[in-house]
């Protein structure tokens, strides 16, 4: 964990020139991080991670990026590269300040999946050709901004939010 204004950051030395590789589909996750704080990651490829028949094993799910209790996390310059079958670039849950921005997104059932989420940041990404959608997320305060999406058809580029009433505590 690191701390504010000192996050633990990892830096490829070259833009997308370190690859984080799946080994053909057979490992669960690229970035696995429970219960930790302030962490960037900048500049990796992340290539052929598990689908979700072969993810969800050893106490892991199928994102490629998996926050489960995360604070402080972004994502960024990175480039997710999905193995054409039902996987996530990424799987959050109970997470909060977080952030994807600058980062291609592709070959994926779904991009970017988020369950009781605070305060999310999806930002200047560029999502190509889901399978299913690009976003599923339960989050507020949730802003999504400046993203491009290729391929899309209309349902793919929807985003669905489950939104806290505003007199709930």
């Amino acid at each position: 964990t690191g701390v504010k204004g000192a996050p633990i950051t990892l830096m490829s030395e070259k833009l997308n020139g370190a690859i984080f590789d799946g080994s053909n589909c057979h490992r669960p996750s690229a970035i696995a991080i429970h219960q930790k704080a302030h962490i960037v990651v900048d500049g990796f490829v992340f290539r052929f991670y598990a689908p979700k028949v072969l993810g969800r094993r050893a106490g892991m799910d199928y994102g490629q990026a998996l926050l489960w209790g995360a604070r402080n996390f972004t994502l960024q310059n990175c480039m997710q590269y999905g193995p054409g079958k039902y996987g996530q670039a990424a799987v959050m849950k109970w997470s909060r300040d977080v952030t994807w921005r600058n980062n291609v997104v592709m070959s994926f059932s779904g991009g970017i999946m988020g369950r009781e989420m605070k305060s999310v940041r999806i930002v200047n990404n560029t999502f190509y050709m889901p399978l299913i959608t690009n976003m599923n997320m339960g989050a507020s305060p949730f802003v999504m901004k400046n993203n491009l999406f290729y391929g899309q058809s209309e349902q793919k580029y929807k985003v669905y939010m489950m939104q806290t009433p505003r007199n709930a505590n």
